[in-house]
């Protein structure tokens, strides 16, 4: 990822947007933070999710849908995380 993802991203003079699918707590989400560019991802699951702020001291806001089918996890405009709720 390093070597094939970030490079590319470092060496771009606009701020890209990286899609993580089913991205639990990867990584490779703060990697791409940490150089600026923006994170969007998806995912069933809750747990990982929140983990990944917590681990990485990151504070977010939640927004769900009227039916409860899905939430967003969001950190201004840094971070986007769809979670689909099964």
């Amino acid at each position: 990822f390093q070597k094939y993802v970030l490079s590319k991203l470092a060496a771009g003079e606009q701020q890209q947007c990286v899609f993580f699918p089913l991205c639990g707590k990867t990584v490779d989400m703060k990697a791409v933070l940490d150089s600026n560019n923006q994170v969007i991802g998806v995912e069933c699951s809750t747990v990982g999710i929140e983990a990944f702020f917590q681990e990485n001291n990151i504070e977010y806001a939640i927004t769900n849908d009227k039916y409860k089918t899905y939430k967003v996890y969001f950190v201004g405009s840094k971070i986007s995380i769809l979670v689909v709720i099964v």
